[in-house]
């Protein structure tokens, strides 16, 4: 009964548009399947092309980090080296951060995130602060310390936003997932407790003397890194065959 209609319209035309009827109905779900497979392609190249985006802004961001926790290291050793040659150190490390910030906005700015433009401005706000005023100067070698980590922590809240932002983060792959994983949270808390272990020992060697508060946070460096290393190692016992042989080098 439902196909009467059908029936009927197709007795009452001809032989050729009997014809282009048939050919429009076999030919019309495969142009809506190649059209959905087309927009899926279109989808997946963009995502590709966004996540490869991201893994160049993860460069540049590391990259950032790696001179803002030298600035860090040596600004706690100055309170007790006033030399002129670290002096100088730390100026050029200032000025290097100040260009890779500079360098760092474009980059950040071509995902046109809302997300990313708050938090390099986090960033430009924080370096302000901590390179023109004088407050790490105030308190213990440990608050020192953690005063310039401030800035540090501040440009690796960067990296979860990028890899949130370019899609990084989404990838289904295992390898990919526990890489992420590591580059957010893992190594960050070992080049900090490095950090640490570093500026406390070269201030000790500079003051010839280990004082309680020194002995506490080499300690906690010390504890930090054996916890770390446990933490790095479980990570890439998990990686696979391909992903370890890899990086197995810089393990």
């Amino acid at each position: 009964m439902l196909l009467f209609p059908a029936q009927w319209l197709m007795g009452r035309l001809s032989f050729a548009w009997k014809f282009s009827v048939i050919s429009s109905l076999f030919v019309l779900p495969i142009l809506i399947l190649g059209y959905g497979l087309i927009e899926q392609v279109n989808q997946q190249t963009k995502q590709a092309e966004s996540e490869i985006q991201g893994l160049y802004a993860l460069q540049n961001i590391y990259v950032l980090i790696q001179k803002a926790e030298r600035f860090r290291d040596l600004s706690t050793l100055m309170r007790a080296d006033q030399s002129e040659s670290l002096r100088n150190d730390v100026k050029k490390i200032q000025q290097a951060i100040s260009l890779q910030i500079t360098e760092l906005e474009p980059v950040l700015s071509a995902f046109d995130s809302e997300v990313l433009l708050n938090s390099q401005q986090n960033l430009v706000d924080a370096w302000q602060t901590i390179s023109q005023g004088s407050a790490g100067a105030q308190g213990g070698v440990g608050g020192q310390y953690q005063y310039y980590d401030g800035f540090v922590t501040v440009a690796v809240s960067l990296i979860a936003d990028t890899t949130s932002v370019s899609g990084l983060v989404l990838d289904p792959e295992l390898g990919t997932d526990l890489l992420i994983n590591i580059l957010t949270l893992q190594l960050h808390k070992a080049t900090k407790n490095m950090g640490l272990g570093r500026a406390m020992g070269s201030y000790a060697l500079s003051q010839r003397y280990l004082s309680s508060e020194l002995y506490d946070e080499l300690d906690k460096a010390y504890l930090g890194l054996t916890a770390d290393a446990e933490s790095l190692k479980s990570t890439f016992d998990q990686l696979p065959s391909e992903y370890a042989e890899e990086i197995a080098p810089y393990a």
